[in-house]
Order: C-alpha cells, then structure tokens, then sequence
C-alpha cells in the first residue's frame, strides 16, 4: 500500500501512537504539531480539529487533497466533512483515509 498520510495534531503523544499504529499497517505518516512547515507531498490528510482542523482543512483544500478529521469532539466540526470521533479508533481512521482516498 505505502500511501502517504500527514496527521496534524497538536497532542506529541497522538501523533506518536497513531503515526506508529498507521505505520504498522502500511501506511507512511508525517506527523506534525501544527500545518506551519508541515509535509503537504502526500495522498490524504488527518487532521484533529482543536486548535488547527479549520486551517488544515482550508489547506488541504487548496491543494486538492482529501481530509479526514479525527476529533475527540465531533460535535464542533462543521457539516460536510468527513469525521471520525477520536474514541472510534484507528479501524474507523483507517476506513475513512481509504474512503477519503477513493472518493475525494
């Protein structure tokens, strides 16, 4: 598979646990604690909302890439995005990168 990921969180302890766990599943993640000087060379984006989700969306946007964002409070991110609540876990991250991926 080798699909290449940025996950944009401010939490270090997030980035490690789901970069390591996106990574045993074939997935190359570059993580990063906010979208300044992130790595944007990728197939899709992850972003948690709190406090940068609406400039990494607006980025991602911009360069046509598609956006999961995974939140621990869904209920703050706007309609018509695609949403996966932090508690669901990497199965349902996983579903969504590849459903982001497939239908953009």
């Amino acid at each position: 598979m080798n699909r290449r990921v940025l996950y944009v969180d401010d939490e270090p302890m997030m980035l490690r646990v789901v970069g390591r766990t996106l990574g045993a599943r074939g997935w190359r993640v570059f993580g990063a604690q906010t979208p300044k000087g992130a790595y944007w060379d990728v197939d899709v984006v992850i972003a948690d909302w709190d406090p940068y989700g609406p400039e990494v969306v607006r980025r991602a946007r911009e360069l046509g890439l598609p956006v999961v964002v995974f939140s621990g409070d869904p209920g703050n991110v706007p309609s018509g995005l695609r949403v996966v609540d932090k508690p669901s876990g990497i199965d349902a991250l996983v579903k969504a990168l590849e459903e982001a991926i497939r239908k953009p």
